[in-house]
């Protein structure tokens, strides 16, 4: 099964998301939008794994777990993946990145032992919004990054680690939770 371990966001940040995707759409930029009820922060993408290795994984979401409390970050800024020149993808940042840094980092270390190599790529906690087709505007693409250059998009309750199977079908993907785990409560 296709599998990624992520963080869910709350249902009003993601409609703030959706209908900036929506925005960008109108600026010039053809893509396929995420749906509004799939934004969420991959913390690790998986790829194939068996349905047999799900019940180590989640122990290794918990491991996780046990050793964070929970947080609020913040969803702000635009930006896209490569570039400006030729986006593929719009998202939105986090800050601070700093506990979701930490989470990720231990996170990689509890699948290392079940025999995940490390992710070869930096992590960039980021939400996907817009996979981009075509950029016919991309100075209007640019005009919408630096007009939400530092905009709240609303607060990221960061309460649980997930383990999602994810199919792919013609409409989209759709997800499946295979497991959680729950961060220890934070200061009131």
């Amino acid at each position: 099964m296709r599998s990624f371990i992520a963080i869910q966001i709350g249902p009003h940040v993601r409609a703030r998301l959706a209908q900036l995707a929506v925005e960008a759409e109108s600026s010039g930029v053809r893509g396929r939008p995420v749906k509004a009820d799939a934004i969420h922060l991959t913390l690790r993408f998986l790829g194939e794994i068996k349905a047999q290795q799900a019940p180590d994984i989640t122990t290794a979401l918990e491991q996780t777990a046990r050793r964070h409390q929970t947080f609020r970050i913040q969803a702000q800024s635009l930006g896209v993946f490569p570039h400006l020149e030729r986006p593929r993808v719009l998202w939105v940042g986090l800050a601070p990145p700093t506990p979701i840094l930490c989470l990720h980092e231990e996170l990689d270390r509890h699948l290392e032992t079940l025999g995940f190599a490390p992710d070869s790529r930096p992590f960039h906690p980021h939400l996907t919004l817009l996979r981009i087709k075509e950029a016919h505007e991309r100075h209007s693409l640019g005009r919408l990054i630096q007009r939400n250059s530092g905009v709240s998009f609303g607060p990221v309750e960061v309460r649980e680690i997930v383990l999602f199977e994810s199919l792919l079908k013609p409409g989209g993907a759709e997800y499946n939770v295979w497991g959680r785990a729950q961060l220890r409560p934070g200061p009131s």
